[in-house]
């Protein structure tokens, strides 16, 4: 299976499913980045079906979304449509994306570095960016990670159905191989920062449901024909939960940044 395949089919949970950006981020892009609703230009690599666009298309000029998914970008021109003609799509794989020289304020790779060609994307994204922008890699931890009892259950679910590696398609996740401040720092970019949100999200039994198959850990497609018994069985396990029943999820939004 590969990485487009294990994709296939789930932008409608990415869409309804995967939380946005927090107001707290939002504001510090704005003001660490200095972005400008009348000229500042924001590339979205890896962009899925959105979430940094509708997050930031009314504090900029435009919005770049690439992705290498059709059905990601199809998904994210309805979902975009309220930020009217401040975004543009391109259906692209990062390393490959084509932007002039300088053209660039700020770059956003959010929850997607890791699938790509990290030093290509690299030296790919000094190239567009104009001197004194910025890029932003974000990333928050997934359920699979989560200290509460509800998610140590899904998590332990899921591992009952697919083993216990966490997946990635045909194979398993791996951690970066190196720091991304690291890796900031060796492709030349200065003033590198780490910076971290809190987060407090609240979930349903659907809204769990749907979450995890938006991820490459447990997409429907991995569950083959037991679909409908993992459904059951993690419905099971946390108790029965109504529609209505929440579970809290405390959890760090992070972003990693630098500037050319």
């Amino acid at each position: 299976m590969s990485n487009q395949e294990l994709f296939n089919g789930v932008a409608y949970y990415y869409d309804k499913y995967r939380p946005g950006l927090p107001k707290e981020m939002v504001v510090y892009f704005k003001k660490t980045f200095s972005l400008d609703n009348n000229k500042s230009i924001v590339l979205d690599l890896g962009c899925g079906t959105g979430q940094i666009a509708k997050s930031l298309c009314g504090y900029v000029a435009r919005v770049v979304c690439v992705d290498s998914s059709e059905d990601m970008i199809r998904v994210s021109k309805n979902s975009l449509k309220n930020c009217g003609d401040k975004v543009e799509f391109s259906c692209s794989k990062a390393e490959d994306f084509l932007r002039p020289k300088g053209s660039i304020d700020l770059v956003t790779i959010s929850r997607a570095f890791h699938w790509m060609n990290q030093d290509a994307v690299m030296v790919n994204c000094k190239s567009i960016l104009q001197e004194g922008g910025g890029l932003a890699l974000l990333g928050d931890y997934t359920l699979w990670n989560g200290n509460a009892s509800w998610q140590k259950t899904t998590k332990q679910t899921i591992q009952y159905f697919l083993g216990e590696k966490r997946r990635a398609g045909n194979g398993y996740f791996s951690p970066p191989s190196e720091p991304y401040e690291s890796m900031l720092k060796r492709h030349g970019f200065k003033d590198v920062t780490v910076k971290d949100f809190e987060v407090v999200r609240r979930w349903n039994f659907d809204s769990i449901l749907g979450y995890l198959y938006s991820t490459s850990f447990a997409s429907p497609i991995m569950f083959d024909d037991r679909l409908k018994e993992f459904e059951d069985t993690l419905r099971k396990n946390l108790g029965e939960p109504k529609k209505d029943d929440l579970f809290d999820e405390r959890t760090i939004f992070s972003v990693t940044s630098g500037v050319k």
